[in-house]
């Protein structure tokens, strides 16, 4: 039920549970005939409501969809009010999973009969503002709809990025507010619902009414003034003060408000202390230059001012005792001596509207418990990490550091991985435990795996120091949780640079005046919309204003809890990755995907930072293709002096998923029992897997069956990386990463899992056999098809690019994805290297499926084969497709420049891509690795270029892409005349892999038409959504065309 994230996500597809609140709620109820009398103001009516109990349910925490459309029908007949009637509803709304759809549901089943999309009934649920406030959630959700009817406007609901799939808004007409929305009116009065239900099974519904105002609004009266008596009072001088300091204020932003109201309110609705003040004036400009001159000296009484500085009672003064017969200086005078005057008496001729005054101004202290006297202990000041130096006989020096959530709970912040910032403090422990100093330069900064601290884990990181030739010190970080094997996260070069001069920016608050973006609120959903991190420690931004690529950001204050005094440089580590955060706030809003920093250039820290007061960040222009970021930021003091800073920083886009970082927290509900027997272990794993490929997959448990394959749930090679963490972070199994690529069901994972734990069935399931002949994958027969579309992957890809495609496409029109050998599902297979073999195998094995027409389409690598394909199936007499797709490759008759290059750049680090077979990658240290990644990523082959990429995983994935390229590089095209079918080229516009003008050539290659369709993206833009929609759409419409021809 309680939500790991802390946050109330009601009605989000995000959904995980609700977090506990803290607070009390009161409201006071009245008939409205003495409301009315007494001219109090009134925030809304109640017209009526009902209660009911859930009765048997399936569990505590299952609730009765029936029973809460049973109370709603109860509670709106006997409100009288008719279900199209309401406006808006204020939802239980916890943020369940389950729970928010079944209580939208009855919801709808209730007010939703009559109801239209012009006519929507709004949802909301203050649970998201403020978490659960159990015994006075019910208070608050009325307090809430007694606003929203008063104000006549609906607030949103905080953490909602999509909506849950599982509740229907729009075939039931309700309405999410995304921003503050107008109340609408389905009669003459708006009317809204509250919801709210008990943990054991008690469940409540009001329906309320907005109050439309009966009499004209309340003018001053414009006859002669007559003498007043302001009265204000106070528990203590200082609190008296500072409510003349509240009133001055007040009175200059409401000047034309009516003395006489003023008097009346404060007379009846305010509390009269032992510290008093009374001032006898006519208008409210002389009751202002009154209280002008009081808050500069309260013993300083002008006229008609009557102050008692000692909270006693004096002796009366002698006057009638009924307040009416007074005059007001006699009246002000008994007030200050504490006299009890009877202002009820006073004011019973009169009647005023009520109106919203000044509150009580607090006399703040602080009071502490006393504690026994101790003995003093000498303070320890330990650093935040359990920091220490290792001894050692060698020139490398090592620290070692600690981590462990308990100790650190601000690591949960950032999804439980240590950011930027905690490596840049182990770097200044070093230093200034090496040279009594925290200045230095840090070069070559690569990050090259997430650093994980689970719970109940204490992970040891031992930073190791190796003196270079040039002077420079080589850095490596590595971490252990216990286990026998260490693994390194990050690597680069150091120099200590005591006597470096901190520089100082040029003005820079020009930028300040220019476009603002918002306050911490704004800047933090921007960065969690893109799906990465916000937690209070590295939250620092306060506001940020930006202009031309550039931004500067304020920082927020220090809190005490945050021990920023003891690190080594003054500054938390959250400052560091809040310098980050900048660059993600330049980015277009229509970027939404997470990002990781990968490699910094170069960083400078100067001396301590406890000064930081901004960040100033320039940005790159961002291509999509490179997925990722480069940028610089200045992390500055008020007077905008450098107190770090970096240049080069690289940060990579990660999967369009949740990161994977955040995937390897997720938790099961509960622990396995390997002790129970076969059929209950199996039981538990299986539930286990599913609600961990839930959160990596980011479906709902409930459409994830134990029958699925990974492919079917949409695996790719990182998401391969996590499902593997998974399994041996829960089961301590070790899963073969290449038998996991082959995309086993859940079902056959979890006997893999238990066979490893010597756990037996009775009956062995049998082994799952490979298909030579599954040449197909996601293909979803069509029954009406009029035509095929082949569709062929790229160099190194899979089938699974396409495994959506059919939902895109009409029924007449039937996607056969192709799977070739050696990937995915036919990962044990051995991939072909020989076009010459390939293109025949293909033919026959497709044959079957040309038994009407057909068209292809390929991508990169694929429209190679598809091209090849068309010419053989001529050569040989067979049927041809009725036109051929190609994307994103250059003309055949040209070599690749860009496989080229990459030979090129490969050969100039002593290595071979047709050599990489999985011994030769064995052999590469993590350095090499690194620098293979960074040359693929520089000729944009992106999908073997990602830092978090393992050794394991290239291994697996790697041969496939130089198979490929194998094909690809030995290739020699012959002579052929033009093919008699339309041609549709595919190009990307900022595509570094094959450049536009290379396409060109392919009009060359149709004796009837070739078209160059171009998007503003890179090599692989058959994977971005939008860019995928407009191929399909060109793809339909040509092959509707040709369907109507023939």
């Amino acid at each position: 039920m309680l939500s790991p994230a802390g946050q109330c996500k009601t009605f989000d597809a995000q959904a995980d549970g609700y977090v506990q609140g803290e607070g009390a709620a009161a409201i006071v109820l009245k008939p409205l005939s003495k409301a009315l009398k007494d001219q109090d103001r009134i925030y809304a009516l109640i017209l009526g409501g009902a209660v009911n109990q859930d009765g048997k349910t399936n569990g505590l925490t299952a609730p009765n969809g029936l029973q809460q459309e049973q109370l709603l029908t109860k509670a709106y007949a006997t409100a009288k009010v008719q279900p199209h009637q309401v406006s808006y509803v204020e939802c239980h709304g916890t943020g369940t999973f389950l729970g928010d759809p079944i209580e939208v549901e009855a919801l709808g089943a209730a007010l939703s009969s009559a109801r239209t999309a012009d006519t929507p009934c709004y949802l909301g649920a203050v649970k998201t503002n403020i978490g659960h406030l159990e015994p006075a959630a019910g208070l608050v959700s009325i307090i809430k709809t007694a606003l929203v009817l008063h104000k006549k406007s609906i607030p949103p609901n905080q953490n909602f990025t999509s909506p849950n799939p599982h509740i229907p808004f729009a075939r039931l007409a309700f309405k999410l507010p995304k921003t503050v929305e107008p109340l609408p009116r389905y009669g003459e009065t708006a009317v809204a619902g509250v919801s709210g239900f008990g943990f054991g099974g008690a469940n409540a519904h009001l329906v309320l009414q907005e109050m439309l105002p009966e009499t004209p609004a309340f003018a001053p009266s414009a006859s002669q003034p007559q003498q007043e008596v302001f009265t204000l009072s106070a528990k203590s001088s200082t609190s008296l003060k500072g409510l003349i300091q509240a009133w001055s204020i007040y009175l200059k932003q409401h000047p034309q408000l009516d003395l006489a109201q003023l008097c009346h309110t404060l007379h009846l609705r305010r509390s009269h202390f032992s510290y008093r003040l009374a001032l006898v004036v006519r208008s409210v400009d002389e009751l202002t230059q009154k209280l002008n001159l009081l808050k500069i000296d309260l013993n300083l009484l002008p006229e008609g001012a009557f102050y008692n500085p000692e909270p006693k009672k004096v002796k009366p003064v002698a006057g009638p005792s009924n307040p009416e017969l007074m005059d007001a200086m006699s009246l002000a005078k008994l007030y200050v001596a504490q006299q009890n005057i009877d202002w009820h008496q006073f004011e019973k001729s009169r009647s005023f509207p009520q109106i919203d005054l000044p509150g009580y101004v607090w006399d703040h202290k602080d009071y502490w418990p006393k504690f026994n006297k101790i003995a003093p202990q000498k303070a320890v000041a330990e650093h935040p990490f359990q920091a220490r130096v290792l001894p050692s006989p060698l020139a490398s020096q090592q620290f070692e550091f600690i981590f462990e959530l308990e100790n650190l709970p601000e690591i949960k912040d950032s999804f439980s991985i240590l950011h930027a910032g905690f490596y840049v403090e182990m770097l200044a422990y070093a230093l200034d435990n090496r040279y009594q100093h925290t200045s230095f330069t840090a070069t070559e900064f690569y990050f090259s795996s997430p650093l994980l601290v689970l719970e109940n884990q204490t992970v040891t990181v031992h930073l190791i120091l190796e003196p270079q030739a040039n002077g420079l010190l080589g850095f490596e970080f590595y971490s252990s949780n216990g286990q026998d094997s260490w693994i390194r996260h990050a690597q680069g070069k150091l120099a200590s640079t005591h006597i470096m001069t901190a520089p100082q920016l040029p003005e820079i608050s020009s930028i300040m005046r220019q476009h603002y973006l918002g306050n911490d609120q704004v800047c933090y959903q921007r960065i969690q919309d893109m799906g990465m991190p916000a937690g209070d420690t590295i939250r620092w931004i306060k506001n940020f204003w930006f202009a031309n690529g550039d931004g500067v950001a304020e920082l927020r204050e220090k809190k005490l809890l945050e021990r920023n005094e003891h690190y080594v440089r003054k500054l938390h580590p959250g400052i560091i990755d809040a310098c980050i955060q900048t660059l993600f706030l330049l980015l277009p809003p229509e970027i939404k995907i997470p990002f990781v920093a990968s490699y910094m250039g170069e960083l400078k820290c100067f001396h301590t930072a406890e000064n930081a007061k901004y960040i100033y960040t320039r940005i790159k222009p961002y291509l999509a293709e490179e997925k990722k970021i480069i940028g610089e930021w200045f992390l500055l003091d008020e007077q905008f002096t450098v107190l770090a800073q970096c240049t080069d920083i690289h940060l990579s886009q990660l999967n369009n998923t949740r990161g994977i970082e955040q995937l390897l927290t997720v938790n099961t509900q509960s622990p396995i029992d390997f002790t129970l027997p076969y059929a209950l272990c199996k039981e538990q794993v299986q539930q286990l897997l599913m609600e961990q490929l839930a959160a990596i997959f980011s479906m709902p448990v409930a459409d994830i069956k134990a029958h699925h394959t990974l492919h079917d749930l949409g695996m790719d090679s990182l998401m391969a990386l996590a499902v593997m963490r998974v399994i041996e972070t829960h089961t301590e199994v070790s899963y073969a990463l290449p038998k996991l690529m082959q995309g086993p069901t859940i079902e056959e994972i979890t006997v893999d899992i238990l066979k490893q734990k010597n756990i037996q069935a009775a009956v062995n399931l049998p082994e799952k056999t490979a298909d030579i002949t599954s040449w197909l994958a996601y293909h979803k027969p069509q029954s009406d098809a009029e035509l095929r579309l082949f569709c062929f992957p790229y160099g190194g890809g899979g089938a699974s690019i396409y495994r959506e495609w059919q939902t895109h496409f009409p029924n007449h029109l039937e996607v056969c994805p192709i799977q070739l050998p050696g990937r995915e599902n036919r990962m044990q297979e051995t991939p072909l290297a020989d076009i010459k073999e390939l293109i025949p195998l293909l033919a026959e094995q497709l044959k079957p499926l040309m038994d009407k027409p057909f068209a292809f389409f390929g991508h990169s690598f694929g429209s190679l084969v598809a091209f090849e394909l068309t010419r053989f199936l001529r050569r040989t007499g067979a049927q041809e497709p009725e036109h051929l797709f190609v994307s994103a490759y250059p003309d055949p008759r040209v070599p690749s420049k860009s496989l080229d290059n990459l030979l090129a750049e490969l050969a100039a680090i002593n290595l071979d891509l047709f050599s990489l077979d999985e011994q030769h990658l064995q052999r590469l240290d993590d350095l090499k690795l690194s620098e293979l990644a960074a040359i693929f990523k520089r000729n944009g082959v992106v999908d073997y270029s990602d830092a978090r990429m393992t050794k394991s995983i290239i291994q697996v994935l790697l041969p496939i892409f130089v198979g490929d390229m194998r094909i690809v590089k030995s290739y020699q095209y012959y002579e052929d005349p033009p093919l008699n079918l339309p041609i549709t080229v595919f190009v990307g516009q900022h595509d570094t892999w094959v450049l536009p003008q290379d396409h060109a050539g392919w009009t060359a290659h149709s004796a009837q038409s070739c078209t160059l369709e171009q998007f503003p993206s890179g090599h692989l833009f058959v994977r971005e959504e939008l860019f995928r929609k407009k191929i399909i759409s060109v793809i339909q419409t040509a092959l509707d065309q040709k369907l109507l021809v023939t």
